[in-house]
């Protein structure tokens, strides 16, 4: 009977053989020079808390404008939205960190939320949203007559 090489199926040799993977990928990338690599992924980096009257979501969106910014709440889930424009250099570029394009982060919350009542504020490269609490159930008096 001829010797077929075989894959084993089991996790623990996927998981190591798609961490070598990783791993090459990596290395392959750490030793381009830096002016050859793509844009790096970025991410908005967030702090959601829970007060007395609401949630706060505070993201980090320096060199966004405004306008770059979508915030939309549906039922409990809320999604944001930013999209960071490329920008034109003259000369050789040496170094690129700046992540650019689209990134949308979704928050799926405990509590309902008063959509009518969300704010947002944009300040120094600082979105601050606020969620208040929605109303809870309360009991309908009914009247006579």
């Amino acid at each position: 009977m001829p010797n077929f090489p075989t894959r084993t199926l089991d996790p623990l040799s996927l998981m190591s053989r798609e961490l070598g993977r990783l791993m090459r990928t990596q290395r392959r990338t750490a030793t381009r020079p830096a002016a050859t690599r793509r844009p790096t992924a970025w991410g908005v980096p967030v702090n959601l808390t829970e007060t007395a009257d609401g949630y706060r979501l505070r993201a980090a969106v320096s060199g966004v404008a405004p306008e770059a910014l979508d915030i939309s709440v549906e039922g409990r889930t809320v999604t944001l939205r930013v999209t960071r424009p490329g920008v034109e250099h003259s000369g050789r570029r040496v170094l690129g960190e700046r992540g650019i394009g689209d990134v949308t982060r979704r928050f799926q919350l405990a509590r309902d939320v008063d959509a009518d009542a969300i704010t947002a504020r944009y300040e120094l490269g600082v979105l601050d949203v606020t969620l208040p609490f929605a109303a809870g159930p309360r009991r309908i008096e009914i009247q006579q007559g």
